[in-house]
């Protein structure tokens, strides 16, 4: 089976970023095709040079790959005659999980829910069902760590981020800065909307996966009252809690 997902080959570009690390430019857009495309290009790249790798970062439409050697033009060679060949017929061995995540929308919680609300002509009901009605695709992890880049928001909800960034963003904090959504996974300087607060850690240093997501997942938030909020933390804080209660199901 062929898992290219991503046809125009032509419009990928790959650059020496330094000389031990290479970046992988597909077209600078929001695609789902895209991102899963980059996954298995990023999984054949670490299973052909995987004693050469530190790390990689991926976005939206992007890969930077850093190597622990100097790296020769005949690896950027090599690796974009894979791409030109479609020769990418990794099987995605990674299991991609849809996540039930709860989330607070009071006004305590939710300090620029009523903003956004007003905004778009919405009440703070209306603001909550837009937000919860999707199933989230999650597209990579980035400025923070295990933070989730999230699509596609509906695009009634579609808002600017401050003007001005808070200082301090809570941990657990759910909001909106432009045409995305994530969550925030722990305290934090932040200019996105905050219209809700999850109680779940969604990363944590200590464990041998520290994020809770993984590029591919999908998450759809359901709306919780403050006192079901209360009564979960005291059930996380006990260590009385599963991450197992938040799998919808497993894809195969």
């Amino acid at each position: 089976m062929n898992f290219m997902s991503y046809s125009d080959m032509s419009q990928i570009q790959i650059l020496a970023f330094g000389p031990k690390a290479i970046v992988i430019n597909w077209p600078a857009i929001i695609s789902k095709d895209i991102n899963a495309h980059i996954n298995k290009v990023n999984q054949c790249i670490h299973q052909q040079f995987e004693d050469l790798i530190i790390e990689s970062v991926c976005t939206y439409s992007s890969i930077t790959i850093y190597f622990n050697i100097t790296i020769e033009p005949i690896v950027i060679n090599e690796i974009n005659e894979h791409l030109k060949n479609e020769k990418i017929n990794l099987p995605d061995e990674s299991k991609h999980i849809n996540w039930n995540i709860p989330v607070c929308y009071d006004a305590s919680f939710g300090l620029d829910i009523e903003g956004v609300a007003k905004v778009h002509s919405l009440s703070v009901n209306e603001v909550i069902k837009l937000h919860t009605e999707p199933l989230y695709y999650v597209y990579f992890l980035g400025f923070l760590p295990g933070f989730p880049y999230l699509g596609e928001l509906n695009e009634k909800l579609y808002t600017p981020r401050l003007k001005t960034p808070r200082l301090h963003t809570p941990k657990g904090s759910v909001a909106i800065g432009d045409k995305q959504t994530g969550i925030y996974p722990s305290n934090s300087p932040g200019g996105w909307n905050i219209i809700g607060r999850s109680p779940i850690n969604i990363f944590n240093q200590l464990e041998s996966q520290p994020a809770l997501f993984s590029q591919g997942d999908s998450l759809k938030f359901h709306a919780i009252d403050l006192k079901s909020y209360e009564s979960l933390l005291k059930r996380i804080d006990k260590g009385d809690f599963s991450k197992e209660e938040l799998m919808i199901q497993v894809k195969e």
